[in-house]
């Protein structure tokens, strides 16, 4: 026979209910706050208000870039550019160019470089990869790159670039999703040589912006 006279022993009792919702309801709320910014973002895309206008990043030259005399080749100039590009969009403004490309078959095509070079870049130099918006319209986007010493004071190449924003299917333009069209509208930086479709000028207010810099 057991011990207990066959009776089985009972569930503890919730003395209030109203006690109990009240503990549990503040973590139900932030889940569910949680769960709706996810659903947003996967929508519209990251929102930060923080969003810079100037964006940068560090490189080092690397060997198989070089010519034999270790300066950084010509031709690879506008590689280190355009990846720091795509890094600082991931980076700075949540636009994974390369997700983005496979989850909505579109994404940014170079239509045309202006390119100056100034000072070489050396193998194994750690160089500043710095880029900043000048314009953009519905289907394109205008950037200027620059490539700098580690410490940002002596400008080795400028570059300005227009990218068209495409349908890689068929190649057709088409106009950027709105959210990024946020991101462009808060970062945009339209300097006046650029207005003035003035790239020499340009270079050389970024040379003495750097000389003042340093003083």
């Amino acid at each position: 026979m057991s011990g207990n006279n066959g009776h089985q022993p009972q569930p503890e009792q919730v003395d209030n209910f109203d006690d109990w919702k009240d503990a549990i309801l503040p973590t139900l709320v932030a889940a569910h706050d949680v769960a709706e910014k996810k659903r947003q973002e996967a929508e519209t895309g990251p929102h930060r208000p923080e969003w810079q206008k100037v964006t940068e990043n560090t490189v080092s030259i690397r060997f198989t870039d070089c010519d034999p005399l270790g300066h950084l080749n010509n031709g690879r100039y506008i590689d280190y550019f355009i990846n720091g590009r795509d890094f600082q969009m991931d980076q700075y403004y949540g636009v994974h160019l390369a997700k983005h490309k496979v989850k909505t078959n579109e994404t940014y095509v170079v239509k045309r470089h202006q390119i100056a070079y100034v000072r070489p870049a050396l193998l194994r130099e750690r160089v500043l990869i710095r880029a900043m918006l000048l314009g953009f319209g519905d289907d394109w986007t205008f950037v200027e790159s620059q490539m700098l010493d580690e410490h940002g004071q002596t400008i080795k190449a400028l570059l300005w670039s227009e990218f068209s924003y495409i349908n890689t299917k068929n190649g057709r333009r088409l106009r950027q999703p709105e959210w990024i069209m946020e991101i462009l509208r808060t970062t945009v930086n339209p300097v006046e040589s650029y207005l003035q479709h003035d790239f020499e000028g340009r270079l050389s207010e970024v040379q003495r912006l750097l000389r003042n810099q340093g003083k």
